[in-house]
């Protein structure tokens, strides 16, 4: 990460020959990198906790079953509602996600605005790191979705019209694996 010029130049002069206004922007130069890294480091420490949830959930929602019969349901009757809210979670953390970004980028422009040039957060990583996070909380979400059309699939649910069909040819198979 490059040194921002104000602290260049108070290296340079000793420290003591700084205008009161240069003062001030170091200070709030400092403040929004403390508060950038502070940011970052915990939505870091969020996702991990969520991508962690999310895999127990699905854990436990691949290991119950209801019986060894092949012709009672694999799924507990409470996947579905378990399911449609861990979906719905995803789908609003890829959206706190995106906000995330959007926040640490607004940052960025912040300390440009007091630096006047050059990169000054390294927000190109930042950037990339949450884009692969928002990668990893789409693949979970998709993956509650398919286990929500595979136990309304094991749970005999028509809904919607004419999809059932389609599934059941697609789950039987796999239904075996489970018993």
């Amino acid at each position: 990460m490059r040194i921002p010029k104000i602290i260049i130049a108070r290296q340079k002069s000793g420290g003591s020959s700084l205008s009161a206004k240069e003062q001030i922007e170091e200070n709030q130069l400092r403040q929004i990198h403390d508060y950038t890294r502070h940011s970052f480091q915990t939505f870091v420490s969020w996702f991990t906790v969520f991508a962690t949830v999310n895999y127990v959930a699905f854990g436990w929602m691949v290991s119950v079953s209801n019986s060894s019969s092949s012709t009672s349901p694999l799924v507990s009757p409470l996947a579905l509602p378990v399911a449609s809210v861990f979906a719905l979670q995803n789908v609003l953390a890829y959206l706190g996600a995106n906000r995330a970004k959007e926040a640490l980028r607004g940052l960025d422009r912040k300390a440009k605005d007091l630096e006047h040039h050059g990169e000054i957060i390294p927000i190109d990583s930042y950037v990339r790191l949450i884009v692969l996070m928002r990668s990893g909380i789409a693949a979970t979400g998709i993956l509650w979705l398919g286990v929500i059309l595979f136990a309304c699939a094991d749970l005999r649910l028509h809904w919607p019209p004419g999809w059932l069909p389609v599934v059941m040819e697609v789950w039987q198979p796999l239904r075996s694996l489970f018993h």
